[in-house]
């Protein structure tokens, strides 16, 4: 079994605050783990679902951004005329 284990720290539940927990990358199964530290839960999710997830948040981002340059020029614009 093909293993990444990688120590995190954010929002790891929907607690609310930051906090620790184990990240585990199953390689040959395509799962992703998520434990919080002090907890017997644990959260997984195929590796597919993680990289959507992040293609997604990546693209809101993106058009945010895209957004708010528009806005910027915008009242370049109208400072100038």
């Amino acid at each position: 079994m093909t293993v990444a284990r990688f120590d995190v720290f954010g929002q790891l539940d929907s607690a609310g605050g930051p906090q620790a927990g184990k990240v585990l990358i199953d390689r040959e199964t395509g799962m992703f783990y998520v434990r919080p530290r002090g907890k017997k839960t644990l959260y997984e999710m195929p590796l597919s679902s993680v990289a959507t997830m992040v293609c997604q948040m990546l693209a809101r981002h993106r058009a945010l951004e895209a957004q708010k340059e528009k806005a910027q020029k915008r009242a370049m614009r109208r400072r100038t005329a």
